[in-house]
């Protein structure tokens, strides 16, 4: 069984941290979203969506407004 795990903020320090241990793991696929709609809040949401997992690497206001 593998998993679909979306790191909304994988451009910071954590998240590149977390993407490059999870991207050791044989059963985690990290999904990716499109560095032109990274920002944008719909398309943020729809990756959450699709993924089994998300974690966020964000700034604290960021995280609560996505969560």
């Amino acid at each position: 069984m593998s998993y679909n795990i979306f790191i909304d903020g994988k451009a910071g320090t954590t998240g590149l941290k977390v993407a490059s241990r999870l991207a050791l793991h044989p059963h985690v696929r990290v999904l990716h979203i499109d560095e032109a709609v990274r920002k944008d809040m719909s398309a943020r949401l729809d990756m959450i969506a699709k993924a089994d997992l998300a974690i966020l690497c964000l700034p604290d206001a960021a995280a609560i407004e996505v969560a």
